[in-house]
Order: C-alpha cells, then sequence, then structure tokens
C-alpha cells in the first residue's frame, strides 16, 4: 500500500454519471478502478473521509464515479451584545451560530485577558479591570471565504458591596462625630468598622493580622489615624516601626483596593517638620504604598495643611475629633476616590436589590392588615378583632407596637425549604414574638427573640443562637436557615457593626407550605396570653433563600440606617 499523506477532509456523495446536481463545491472526480490506482477506498456516502494521495475512492451505488466536495461554505448568525464584569471568568460558546465545514474561529479587538478557541469557537478568560465598551468581531472562515460578525462587549465595574474601614477609634464616634457611620449613610452601602476604642497603631495592625471575619477582607478598605496613638511605645526608628506595622494590616488585604490615610494634623499645629509629616513621607517612599494615600488635608479645610477648627468637633478643647463638617468632607474625599477608581458605585443597597425577596412589611395605620410591599404577595391580618398591634408614628418611625395582650398576625407568604428573615425591633419590657408558623416546634420555621431577651431563636424553639437584646433600643437582626444550618447576625451597638454572624447547626425546620405568624408567643409557640411580652417592630423582610454573608450584612446596614446609629 502506497504510503498516504493527509491532505484535507472531504464530504463524499454517491451519484449516477450524467444525473449530477449543480455544483455546490463539488468536484467530479474519475473513481474507476482501472484508472491504474494502486488502492481502492470503499466510502460511505455523506460520511467525511480524509483523502490522502495515491487514494481510489468508490462509493456503493455509483458507477465508476463519485463527486467530492471540499468545503461548504461558512455562515454565521449575528452574535449578540455582551457585558460581563471586570474581574470576571468569561466563557462564551459560539459554535451553535455558525454553519459550514472545517471552519476556523478568530477574533479581533476583544476585551483584555480574553481569546477565542480557533477550533471550537469558545472565548473563554477571565477579564482585566479595563472598563469600557470594546467594538469587538468574530470571523469564521474556510477555504470557500469567512464571515464576520461585529459586537459590542461591555466590561462594567465590579462594584463592592460595602467598605471595610480600620484604624484609629478617634473618627469612630468616641467623640465627635463618626466617620464611617458618615459614609455609610453618604454612599448607602455596608461600611464595616473594625476600629477598636482605646486601641494603639499596634492594635491598628492586630485589627486586619488576626480578623476573624476575614471575608471582609474582600471589600474595598480604608485604613486611618488620627494621631498616632501609641508611637511612642515603639522601638528604634519609631517612624518607620509605625509604618511597618500600617504594612502588617496592608499585607492582608487580598486585592489592591485600598487606601491609607496617615495621622492627622492636629488643630493648631503645622505640618512642616512635625511627626504627622514624617509619618506621611516614609509611606510616601515605600513602593507599596504608591497611588494608595490619601491625606487628611486632601479633604479637610486647611491653610498650608494646618487644618481650620471648623473641621473640629471642639477645638481647641478637642484637638483631634471631626466636626460633622470635618467628616463631610473626609466621607465625600474617601468615597469620591473609590468612586473614581471604579471600586464602589453610586446606587444605595435596598432590599429589592436582592433576588428572592418575597415579604416587605409596609406597616400603617390601618392595623387589621400588614401590607406586602412584593408584586403579587400575600398580606398578613390580624387573627382576630381584639388581637392586634397598636400603629404609631410619633417619633417619625412608622411600627407597630406589639402590647403583650395576644397581638399576632397570620397569612403572608408560606415557609419554604430555605428561609431568610430581617427585622428591626425594639424591646420595651420582654418581647418574644415569631415570624414563621406557630406548628410543632420541630417543624417550625421562624426567628424570634425570647422572654430573657438574651438569644435568638431560628427554626425550632430549641435556642441554636444567643445574642445580645437590649431594652428599649432599636436593633435588627438577620437570621437564615437551610434545614441543617442556621446564621444570625445583630446590630446593636456601634461596637460590633454587624460584623459578626453565628452559625450554629439545627435541623428539622424547613417544612413547607406552613403559613406564617407574626405577634406574642411564648418560646414553645403558643400564643402568650398575659400581658408580659411586649415590643415594637418596625421592618419585617423575608427572602425564600439563605442570603449570602455579604446580602445579610448589607440588609442590616440598610436597617441601621432607617432606624439611625444611635439606638438609645
Amino acid at each position: 500500500m502506497a504510503e498516504r499523506s493527509t491532505i484535507q477532509p472531504y464530504s463524499w456523495q454517491a451519484v449516477t454519471r450524467g444525473a449530477e446536481p449543480a455544483s455546490d463545491g463539488w468536484s467530479n472526480v474519475n473513481a474507476d478502478a482501472s484508472g491504474g490506482l494502486p488502492i481502492t477506498e470503499t466510502l460511505t456516502a455523506g460520511v467525511d473521509f480524509t483523502l490522502g494521495q495515491d487514494v481510489l475512492a468508490t462509493v456503493p451505488g455509483a458507477t465508476n464515479y463519485s463527486r467530492v466536495r471540499t468545503d461548504v461554505a461558512p455562515a454565521l448568525s449575528a452574535v449578540s451584545d455582551q457585558s460581563a464584569d471586570a474581574g470576571s471568568a468569561v466563557s462564551l460558546d459560539l459554535s451553535s451560530l455558525a454553519t459550514g465545514t472545517n471552519l476556523v474561529w478568530s477574533a479581533s479587538n476583544l476585551p483584555g485577558g480574553l481569546s477565542i478557541d480557533a477550533a471550537t469557537g469558545v472565548i473563554s478568560g477571565t477579564l482585566g479591570d479595563d472598563i469600557g465598551t470594546y467594538p469587538a468581531s468574530v470571523t469564521v472562515s474556510n477555504s470557500r471565504g469567512g464571515v464576520t460578525q461585529a459586537f459590542d462587549w461591555a466590561v462594567v465595574p465590579d462594584y463592592a458591596t460595602g467598605i471595610l474601614v480600620g484604624g484609629d477609634s478617634l473618627m469612630d464616634g468616641a467623640s465627635g462625630i463618626s466617620l464611617w457611620q458618615t459614609m455609610d449613610t453618604a454612599s448607602g452601602l455596608s461600611v464595616q468598622n473594625i476600629a477598636e476604642g482605646g486601641n494603639n497603631i499596634t492594635q491598628v495592625s492586630e485589627q486586619f493580622t488576626t480578623l476573624a471575619n476575614t471575608d471582609l477582607l474582600d471589600y474595598p478598605v480604608v485604613i486611618w489615624d488620627g494621631s498616632q496613638n501609641g508611637i511612642d511605645d515603639l522601638t528604634g526608628d519609631k517612624v518607620v516601626a509605625y509604618v511597618d506595622l500600617i504594612a502588617d494590616a496592608v499585607a492582608t488585604i487580598p486585592h489592591n483596593k485600598w487606601l491609607v490615610i496617615p495621622p492627622i494634623n492636629t488643630y493648631g499645629s503645622t505640618y512642616s517638620g512635625g511627626q504627622a509629616q514624617a509619618i506621611w513621607l516614609e509611606m510616601a517612599s515605600r513602593e507599596a504604598f504608591d497611588g494608595h494615600i490619601l491625606h487628611w488635608a486632601d479633604g479637610l479645610v486647611n491653610t498650608d495643611y494646618s487644618i481650620d477648627i471648623s473641621q473640629f468637633n471642639d477645638a481647641p478643647t478637642d484637638i483631634y475629633h471631626l466636626s460633622q463638617e470635618g467628616a463631610d468632607n473626609m466621607s465625600d474625599l474617601i468615597l469620591g476616590e473609590m468612586r473614581s477608581r471604579n471600586w464602589i458605585g453610586s446606587t444605595p443597597f435596598s432590599p429589592t436589590d436582592l433576588d428572592g425577596l418575597v415579604f416587605h412589611g409596609a406597616f400603617t395605620a390601618d392595623v387589621s392588615t400588614l401590607t406586602n410591599l412584593v408584586p403579587g404577595g400575600d398580606d398578613m391580618v390580624q387573627a382576630t378583632a381584639s388581637r392586634q398591634a397598636v400603629y404609631d408614628d410619633s417619633d417619625g418611625i412608622p411600627k407597630w407596637i406589639f402590647d403583650g395582650s395576644n397581638d399576632y398576625y397570620t397569612g403572608g407568604p408560606v415557609a419554604g425549604a430555605e428561609r431568610t428573615i430581617a427585622v428591626a425591633i425594639r424591646k420595651i419590657g420582654v418581647l418574644g414574638f415569631i415570624y414563621g408558623s406557630v406548628a410543632a416546634s420541630n417543624t417550625r420555621s421562624n426567628i424570634s427573640v425570647d422572654g430573657s431577651g438574651t438569644r435568638i431563636n431560628v427554626g425550632a424553639n430549641t435556642p441554636a443562637i444567643r445574642l445580645g437584646v437590649t431594652n428599649s433600643r432599636w436593633q435588627s437582626f438577620v437570621a437564615s436557615h437551610d434545614g441543617t444550618t442556621v446564621q444570625a447576625m445583630v446590630a446593636n451597638t456601634i461596637a460590633n457593626a454587624g460584623t459578626a454572624i453565628s452559625t450554629a447547626a439545627q435541623s428539622g425546620v424547613t417544612t413547607p407550605n406552613v403559613e406564617s405568624y407574626l405577634g406574642n408567643f411564648n418560646n414553645n409557640g403558643a400564643v402568650y396570653t398575659s400581658n408580659y411580652y411586649d415590643g415594637e417592630i418596625a421592618a419585617l423582610l423575608e427572602w425564600d433563600r439563605v442570603l449570602t454573608d455579604d446580602e445579610m450584612r448589607s440588609v442590616r446596614s440598610w436597617m441601621q440606617r432607617i432606624y439611625g446609629y444611635d439606638l438609645d
């Protein structure tokens, strides 16, 4: 047998001599076995075959004759415009849009990080951080030509839903105005604060190197210092040692979206030659900090870096703490810088942004019905005329007061296999309520605050998670369960700021199609008939899925913005 070398794939078709159709890429081939060629290949009509040198092809049904088609001309349908987040992984299969044989794919002007597989037509890769719309095109071609389709590929910012703040607690509202709360209000995002009272520069570093909730580091980060607390306790070159500790904190951040603000110039101080200047210059000399440093004087009103008295809360008596004007100015600087770098967007968070919202309670003067703002959602109604809460908005917060005389409501969405509930409450004396069913304890799906006010029950009546509940303070709870695990978080003080999410195992809480209840219940889920449990509810939301930690924090921050940071 003669040596064969592949030329290219061909499609074969059996025909009768003289009856062949009009040419469409087909070439007539004499397949007479007497033609002297040394090899005969028996082919099946319509089946691809690689034609080699010195090969004679005969097709069953042909009369010493067959035809060969080199390629079917390529065709390509329109490619729809694409959009994806910067930094995201992409896989787009275009093969179904093309027809033809032996196609080769190519593309031009794809966003950075993407490429096309020439054989399969799959565009894949990880997008870079270059935001914009790319006028891309793809082409399919073979020996008979090529076809190109143009389309736009938008790379949009992957905006963070929160910001992590650490550093000197002097800017935490211990005295004067809280800068992180000002940022939270101005951004409408979940600003998570891990600054601690009375800390020094060593503790600023430890906030990050010993952080339990390490997922918070996924947020853009800002580290600020107000007074270089603790620098005198450092050894050697104190300025260098100080910056080393900040560098240790920065080293824990798994991305490049962070800002550092060196110590503030206190009221009445001059900048030149001061310790604050020395720290700033030391940071600026280090490559690791390049492009990451802001200065208080970039935002605060100043003359030659001497901060104006209007920017402080009580200068000259208090020469460190910011006034509201100063906090507003610094918030504008920090948020503006983050937006200019496409780290965060300008749209505030809303619970309606999250998929799966099935109940959003609207508390109105008509206390007979708790209206569900979710389109098409079911309302909750009072159990009887004598069992209704009292509507009150005298302090500017629309809410219902459950006075302990067996007030409860029923209806709303039924329980599902997964559930997340968010509620803003104020416990007046002792508050016990359930949002969920009053069925048997092991099948109830609920969130409740028990009579002692020391724990949250999620799921069955056996408390899975204990969290602090404080009388006469608005508090926001978010809790979820998936049938095996419950999670809960509470924000009742500035200090915890909702950063901690408690998790515990608990089963038997996912009975579907169970009617929901809201009101005064004892710890076993029964309607409480004595005048003992009482409290107020101002927000009530439910999702038919388990929210992520990030989503839970966003919901908690949203409620805290509505019902106040000063929760007394």
